[in-house]
């Protein structure tokens, strides 16, 4: 077998037929289907039930509520095929995804395969963007050029939902997703890449992501967010040791990362709540602020962090500021949300 699916299910039942109608769809038929009802209340679990009676390439784990984390983690102990796939429940694939990828491995045999996610909003509907044939192109990546396009660009990201990953490597080397919030992909990914040494980038638009009426509510910051500091120096200790000709775009990234936790919850006014993660904040920038003068690309960032340090209460005014933009944004997207509905 070819490709395990792996599909963490919490309360979607309203989504969830569209996404399995997908999968279930493919053109390419190899591929066998986990299903992990992660304690869903709502009729998730009946749904996923339907569908294992319907298809016998679709198995369902109903498990208690232990976050999407150990779902996901429950899929990969499961999984039986060569190479995992990832897809949240109330987003779908492309129905040519497992042709199109499986000619890319009966060719290549990479570890990882990288295609694109294109961003839908349930608040302004469009049609979903395909590329015609002649349109998609790949890229062979070896490591160090992994860590590049990773570390400078957005065309990979930390996603789990763009990526076919060999389930050898992931046994091998034991690599589970942490129970950390929603930062569990990007640790992941920080890990999975030092493993990887064959990489296939395509453009391919293989995943459709929707922004839901109900994720539009959630905060800019949550206190899940810190945990991208931990993951970007993880990574920058990696590339450190393994790779100091890409130190600095590490490095950058390290910084960048302390800069975005900043504005986030001074935007929503978390500063106090979380203190201790605010001055260790402030404080790596002002630790790091003359190394940034220094450091090639790192203008713009020196410049922010010397406008933090050196004017907090203008500073804050500004991410004040920011934050009710994006509060009347929120506001108006809810509006629209509330009419398609």
């Amino acid at each position: 077998m070819i490709f395990s699916i792996i599909v963490p299910i919490y309360n979607t039942a309203k989504y969830l037929p569209k996404c399995l109608e997908s999968i279930k769809n493919q053109r390419y038929t190899d591929y066998e289907v986990l299903l992990v009802n992660d304690g869903s209340t709502d009729r998730s679990g009946v749904i996923c039930n339907q569908y294992v009676r319907e298809d016998n390439r679709f198995h369902v784990i109903h498990q208690k509520n232990a976050g999407q984390a150990m779902a996901r983690n429950k899929g990969i102990d499961e999984a039986k095929g060569q190479y995992l796939i990832f897809v949240d429940s109330d987003d779908w694939i492309d129905l040519n995804l497992l042709s199109y990828l499986y000619g890319i491995i009966k060719s290549n045999e990479p570890d990882l395969i990288v295609y694109k996610i294109e961003l839908l909003s349930e608040w302004k509907a469009r049609n979903a963007k395909t590329l015609k044939s002649d349109e998609v192109k790949e890229v062979e990546l070896d490591k160090k050029q992994l860590w590049l396009e990773y570390l400078s660009k957005c065309s990979i990201g930390g996603w789990v939902a763009n990526k076919c990953i060999k389930k050898s490597i992931m046994s091998m080397y034991q690599l589970k997703f942490p129970a950390v919030g929603k930062r569990e992909d990007g640790y992941l990914w920080g890990q999975v890449f030092q493993y990887v040494d064959k990489i296939i980038l395509s453009n391919f638009i293989g995943y459709y992501q929707v922004l839901r009426y109900g994720s539009l509510e959630q905060k800019v910051f949550s206190k899940d967010s810190i945990v991208s500091i931990d993951v970007e120096r993880m990574k920058l200790k990696y590339i450190e040791k393994e790779m100091p000709e890409l130190l600095n775009a590490a490095y950058l990234r390290y910084i960048a990362a302390h800069i975005s936790i900043l504005s986030a919850m001074v935007s929503d006014h978390k500063e106090k709540e979380c203190k201790e993660a605010y001055f260790d904040c402030v404080k790596c920038l002002a630790e790091n602020l003359n190394v940034l003068k220094s450091v090639e690309g790192g203008e713009a960032l020196y410049h922010q962090a010397y406008f933090i340090i050196e004017h907090p209460a203008r500073w804050k005014m500004k991410c004040t500021i920011n934050g009710i933009n994006r509060w009347l944004l929120r506001g108006k997207r809810l509006f629209y949300a509330k009419i398609i509905r």
